[in-house]
């Protein structure tokens, strides 16, 4: 079988495609898409949608996020409120308190 100098380098660049280690993501890239799949299942209009009433669009579409995101909407919803929580309960009064008392 006659080889070509091209099919040798093919060969070279499939065999250092194949050798080489997909990085993982960061953290920051799968949050964001994480997010971005959320505004889209936010935004996309549910079956049926039309004959609801507003009460019942809005029901439904909690049902459908929760069944989807599951786990991952309540940790959002627990972190933003401790982070909310605590800047307002504990770490701006200790810097008010801190200062009247300087």
């Amino acid at each position: 079988m006659n080889s070509t100098p091209n099919d040798s380098i093919t060969t070279g660049i499939q065999t250092v495609l194949e050798d080489a280690v997909i990085p993982r993501r960061r953290p920051w890239h799968r949050l964001r898409d994480i997010l971005k799949q959320f505004r889209h299942d936010l935004r996309e209009p549910l079956p049926g949608d039309a004959e609801r009433s507003f009460g019942g669009r809005v029901g439904a579409r909690c049902r459908y996020l929760i069944k989807r995101h599951g786990w991952k909407l309540v940790w959002a919803i627990v972190i933003y409120y401790f982070i909310r929580d605590m800047l307002l309960y504990v770490i701006l009064p200790y810097f008010v308190a801190r200062s009247l008392l300087n």
